[in-house]
């Protein structure tokens, strides 16, 4: 951290695990589901096979919705200073996301 205000850097801190700034842990995270309640791979070609499943659902568009998501949770990060955000708000996002 030194380091990062000697130089400085132009730094955000955010909470130890931010998800939610993160597009490709959303897809990370909507693979493991996929393969969880869908695939439910018992060896590794039903595993393989599951991912190139997945894959299959992967578009320009998926991927531009996480991006452009961080046009509404980046500002609400800021609002926050970085802290976590309430419950109330994490089941929000969890359900917009499909997540578990």
């Amino acid at each position: 951290m030194q380091f990062i205000k000697d130089n400085n850097i132009n730094y955000w801190p955010t909470p130890a695990e931010s998800p939610d700034l993160n597009p490709i842990e959303m897809l990370w995270h909507e693979l493991k589901s996929h393969l969880r309640r869908f695939v439910k791979p018992r060896t590794k070609e039903e595993l393989i096979d599951g991912i190139h499943q997945f894959r299959q659902t992967v578009s320009t568009a998926k991927c531009k919705k996480y991006i452009d998501d961080l046009k509404k949770v980046v500002p609400a990060v800021i609002a926050r200073e970085g802290k976590e955000e309430h419950l109330e708000l994490q089941l929000e996002r969890k359900g917009r996301y499909g997540r578990e």
